[in-house]
C-alpha cells in the first residue's frame, strides 16, 4: 500500500505526514485490559487462555454448523472433507477435547480466584462493547 492509502484507511494525516490512527472506545478498554493482564504469571496468563479460549472455540463451530444449516448452498472457501459426518466428527472431536481441558483447568477453581476474576471482567467488557457497538451501528443508519 502506498502511504496515501494508509491515510485513506487508518485516518488523516499529522503535520509529518505520517498517519494518525483514530483510537475508539473500544482500542482504549482493549489496551488497558493488555495492560491489566501483563502483570500476571504465566500460568495465570495459561488459565484465562484456556477458560476464554475455549468457550470462544466452541461458538466458533456452533457457528460453522449454524451457517451450514442456514445456508448449505452458500460459496465457501473450504469445505470440511466427509459432508456432515465429517464436519459431526470434526465438531464432537474438538469439543471433547476442549471439555476435558477445561474441566481440567477449572477443577481446583478456587485456587485461582484472581485469574477467573480477570476473565469475568473480560467477558463483561466484551459483552459491553459489543451492546455498545451494536447500538453505536443502529444509531448511525
Amino acid at each position: 500500500m502506498r502511504t496515501d492509502d494508509h491515510a485513506r484507511v487508518l485516518g488523516t494525516r499529522n503535520p509529518h505526514r505520517a498517519p494518525r490512527l483514530p483510537v475508539s472506545q473500544k482500542e482504549q478498554t482493549c489496551a488497558s485490559l493488555r495492560c491489566t493482564t501483563a502483570v500476571l504469571s504465566f500460568g495465570s496468563l495459561a488459565i484465562i487462555i484456556c477458560v476464554l479460549n475455549v468457550p470462544a472455540l466452541a461458538l466458533e463451530f456452533l457457528a460453522l454448523i449454524t451457517f451450514r444449516i442456514r445456508r448449505p448452498n452458500a460459496a465457501r472457501g473450504f469445505k470440511v472433507p466427509g459432508g456432515w459426518s465429517g464436519l459431526c466428527c470434526v465438531c464432537v472431536t474438538f469439543l471433547s477435547v476442549a471439555s476435558v481441558v477445561l474441566v481440567a483447568t477449572l477443577r481446583e477453581w478456587r485456587s485461582f480466584p484472581g485469574q477467573l476474576l480477570v476473565v469475568g471482567i473480560i467477558a463483561a467488557s466484551g459483552l459491553a462493547l459489543y451492546f455498545f457497538h451494536r447500538r453505536s451501528q443502529s444509531s448511525t443508519r
